[in-house]
């Protein structure tokens, strides 16, 4: 059964800072002790109302090499122009066309729930300025980097738009996960 008013959103770690990854190119999250991949932070509860993954190939290409599939009874779009690398599990959707293509496949495609953007952060920042994704979730880690791969750079700002806090959690090693959607003046 196809879902008609399905969300597109984000949840990705942020340094407070504002960086998704530090100067070593690692994800902010991979730098708190207590993180286990696919067990904390509200990444499994989150996903487990995804029926979609979306990420660009930057992102994609790394998870190959995992020793198991982060998006195991997920449908995943990769927004690439050229085919994909070998060894790619034959349900990866490629998408070509760029983020339009991308947001109408994520809207129109058969699939139950909604679509988590993973990233980068090009690709975040680019869907975000369409204003197309519906809420941006952050596990905000207490961590400053001071450099890395900033999610909103501040030479490449968006335009100022009001936010409106959906959820809050704070974890005991000091990591906030928020949720945010568009204010409903902003859209």
């Amino acid at each position: 059964m196809t879902q008609t008013t399905r969300s597109i959103k984000t949840y990705t770690a942020l340094s407070m800072d504002g960086f998704v990854s530090g100067p070593d190119g690692r994800p902010s999250h991979l730098s708190l002790p207590t993180y286990e991949p696919g067990k904390t932070h509200g990444f499994r509860e989150f996903q487990a109302g995804c029926g979609a993954v979306a990420m660009g190939r930057t992102t994609f290409e790394p998870a190959l090499a995992n020793p198991w599939w982060p998006w195991p009874d997920l449908r995943v779009y990769v927004l690439s122009e050229h085919e994909l690398p070998e060894g790619t599990p034959d349900e990866v959707v490629r998408v070509p066309g760029g983020p339009r293509a991308l947001v109408d496949r994520l809207r129109g495609d058969d699939f139950d729930g909604d679509a988590h953007v993973v990233g980068g952060p090009t690709l975040i920042r680019g869907l975000w300025q369409r204003r197309v994704i519906d809420e941006l979730g952050f596990l905000i880690v207490p961590l400053l980097f001071g450099q890395g791969s900033a999610l909103f750079p501040l030479t490449d700002a968006p335009a100022q738009q009001r936010l409106e806090l959906v959820e809050q959690h704070a974890y005991p090693d000091g990591a906030l996960a928020v949720r945010y959607a568009p204010a409903p003046d902003s859209r």
